[in-house]
């Protein structure tokens, strides 16, 4: 054949049935292989969870995942030779990191994002059964898109999905090195890695000998979070990322949690929430309180700076009942409490004014007396309940010295300053660069006529092992009437809006998994923004219609691209597509066994988002957007609103500069560091650079062993740490430890 004559698309795919493909050859979708990918996808979908909620970004688990599989096997062999007589198969272990993939990646991916975002703007979880309904779905539309793009964009124009082709080579080389039964190096690395996280945590968070932040620049900077943190994870990270992400990273954290917070923490522009103390147990009705009764608190102000020692000044305030009272439900109680003369009618209430009453709105906290200091007096203020209090303490079951001490600083009333900034450098850089990539979209359209109007091959050869266009159909006929029906009686989307959302689904996966192939990046972010955007236009003021939409878009782009990687791997190996969907299909069901029911117990309540432990920055942006289109700029402060276009403003600079200058490419910061740089804690970036930084001096000293070892190492800091976090959370949510 002529080197200049390019080959047609039924030659293409006949090369690779000739040469390449061996999935007749040995075992495949077996078992074994779906009950060892069923079981490492269930630890490995609790690492995602852990680390989505503290870092917003989702690792892929493909290799740890065939790493762990094949020593785990090899070891039982030697243990158990009796019972487990022969090694997997390359295939059987490729067939097992698509199961582990799904389950621990694709089901995940938008619960950290899109569910928690819901979380924050609603303040109540979404119901079990319908998470669990919403996730499986969603799965199920993203596993079955991708099944069209994958001859056209694998088979013909064989995409590279780098991610995909570094499983297939892992594998490979574990299949090769390992003939003689013994454990490979970079198995060894990543399992003594792994020990080391668990023993990180296990000090860390369960015996407590050490503490979580350490105020290594002092304790004024640590209220501002420039703090050093004793988890490894996010150093290991770091090391994943790459030295770019990682400078520009801790660029803004110095910039934002440095300079601009104390800036506007000084000026009284970031606030602190009203310090608030809430009645110990529920209160039931009717409540008697007979006369003679008291109730009083002492409020405490920061009166000339954000800091007590400034100076501060100290209310006593009691509340007397002259007769005796019946409230037959808490609005009456909060009526008398918050009114400006006492039941009496004649003498004033010493509450009015300086502290309110109220039942909280958020659904877990009903039932109990909320009393918190108003805006006009709240900052860094201390209210604490009476020592010399009577039987009414009892009787509103609060707790005596109860107080809640309202910091300058902090994490989470900073956050709702800074994450303007962030979230617009975020949304913007990641659209123009989707833009930039005009080409990849009209080469995903392009290739649609093919996708739907393949001819038979002469030789039904490969008819046989593709997933054929009826699982398709089948598939987005079950997905699309399960999300859309959710969608109308849960969510109050209208069922047209459900099925735009659906369709745009399609066309904005097409691109996503396209970018994926040439990039190894899925622009979820700008899937879900894209999304945001256009039912922002279409249903104004409508947040959890913009949230929900907008997660369906992420969560198929994410789980088509997530398969596609995976076919990729199994194209480079020899494998039978067919079988390899499903078990990549068997991988949703664990998944979403495993993942739900855990993030309810490790989020039981919206108070766990946007503090230390969880920062949940992906889902802070989420929010944002959705608060945004629907209140309007005018809700936000005035420096917040130039935050937001200079944060913009810098995520259009930086691509544009990127195209323009090539070359000068790797010498300018990344847009989505700096920007998730404005919605992580300091301490966070800074672990996170010092990884980037150990991983680059690693490689430069040990060119050879970095590439070996350093993925490896990491992936096992990561799993372990976050393995034995979760383990703990666990522990504590079931009340096994304190």
């Amino acid at each position: 054949m002529s080197d200049t004559k390019p080959m047609t698309p039924e030659e293409l795919e006949r090369e690779w049935y000739e040469k390449v493909y061996r999935g007749d050859d040995m075992p495949q979708l077996t078992w074994r292989a779906v009950l060892m990918g069923s079981f490492l996808g269930a630890f490995l979908s609790l690492q995602n969870l852990y680390v989505g909620l503290k870092t917003g970004w989702g690792l892929g688990v493909a290799i740890t995942s065939c790493i762990l599989s094949f020593t785990i096997w090899k070891s039982m062999r030697k243990l158990f030779p009796k019972w487990v007589k022969t090694d997997m198969s390359i295939l059987e272990n490729n067939a097992m990191q698509s199961t582990a993939s799904s389950a621990g990646y694709s089901t995940g991916g938008t619960i950290v994002s899109a569910i928690a975002a819901y979380l924050l703007v609603n303040g109540v979880h979404i119901g079990y059964g319908l998470l669990t309904a919403w996730v499986f779905f969603l799965a199920v539309l993203g596993v079955t898109m991708a099944i069209p793009m994958k001859r056209q964009m694998i088979n013909i124009e064989r995409l590279k999905f780098p991610s995909g082709i570094a499983a297939a080579e892992t594998l490979k080389s574990l299949h090769g090195v390992g003939k003689d039964g013994g454990e490979t190096k970079t198995a060894k690395a990543l399992f003594t890695w792994g020990s080391f996280g668990i023993v990180i945590a296990a000090v860390r968070d369960w015996l407590q000998w050490i503490p979580a932040q350490y105020n290594w620049f002092g304790q004024r900077f640590g209220m501002y979070t420039v703090q050093f943190d004793a988890s490894m994870i996010l150093v290991a990270a770091g090391a994943i990322m790459g030295i770019r992400v990682c400078v520009s990273l801790l660029i803004g954290a110095v910039l934002n949690w440095g300079i601009l917070v104390p800036a506007m923490i000084d000026k009284k522009v970031i606030e602190h929430p009203a310090p608030t103390i809430l009645s110990e147990e529920k209160l039931s009705f009717p409540l008697s309180i007979p006369a003679g009764s008291a109730l009083g608190f002492t409020l405490v102000e920061a009166t000339k700076g954000p800091r007590f020692e400034d100076g501060s000044e100290t209310t006593h305030l009691l509340y007397n009942w002259s007769r005796p009272v019946n409230y037959a439900s808490m609005q009456e109680l909060t009526n008398d409490f918050n009114r400006a003369i006492l039941p009496d009618g004649l003498t004033p209430n010493p509450f009015f004014g300086k502290l309110q009453f109220a039942e909280p709105p958020e659904a877990y906290r009903k039932g109990r007396l909320e009393v918190r200091a108003p805006e006009a007096i709240h900052y860094a203020a201390v209210l604490s309940l009476d020592q010399e209090i009577s039987s009414a303490a009892s009787r509103l079951a609060f707790k005596e010295n109860d107080s809640n001490e309202q910091l300058p600083g902090g994490f989470r009333n900073c956050v709702a300053w800074s994450l303007w900034a962030g979230a617009a450098c975020m949304v913007t850089s990641g659209l123009l660069t989707f833009a930039f990539q005009w080409k990849t979209a009209l080469r995903a359209f392009s290739g649609l006529k093919r996708i739907f109007s393949r001819k038979k091959m002469e030789a039904d050869s490969l008819e046989r092992i593709e997933v054929p266009g009826s699982w398709f159909a089948s598939g987005m006929i079950f997905g699309t009437i399960g999300i859309v029906a959710l969608a109308f009686i849960f969510f109050d989307i209208p069922i047209w809006m459900g099925l735009l959302a659906v369709f745009l689904s399609f066309f904005l996966a097409l691109v996503a998994c396209r970018a994926c192939g040439e990039t190894d990046t899925t622009p979820v972010g700008a899937m879900g923004k894209i999304t945001q955007l256009t039912f922002g236009a279409i249903a104004p003021k409508q947040m959890n219609t913009n949230l929900m939409t907008a997660c369906i878009t992420a969560g198929v782009a994410d789980s088509a691209s997530d398969l596609l990687t995976d076919l990729k791997s199994g194209y480079v190996l020899g494998a039978n597509a067919r079988k390899q969907f499903l078990a990549q299909f068997a991988g949703i069901f664990i998944g979403t066994a495993i993942t739900v029911p855990c993030f309810f117990l490790i989020v039981p309540d919206v108070s766990i988002l946007g503090t230390d432990k969880f920062p949940a920055p992906a889902a802070q942006v989420w929010a944002g957007v959705a608060r945004l289109l629907s209140n309007g700029l005018e809700s936000l402060h005035p420096t917040a609103r130039l935050a937001l276009l200079i944060g913009g403003l810098i995520g259009i600079i930086i691509p544009l500069c990127g195209t323009l200058f090539p070359k000068s490419q790797k010498y300018m910061p990344s847009a989505m560091g700096l920007g998730l740089s404005f919605v992580l804690p300091f301490y966070n970036a800074l672990s996170m650079f010092i990884g980037g930084l150990v991983a680059l001096i690693y490689a430069k000293f040990r060119p050879k062993t970095a590439e070996q070892y350093t993925i490896a190492s990491a992936s096992g800091i990561i799993a372990g740490e976050s393995l034995m976090g979760i383990f703990i959370t666990l522990m504590g949510a079931f009340g096994w430890i304190s």
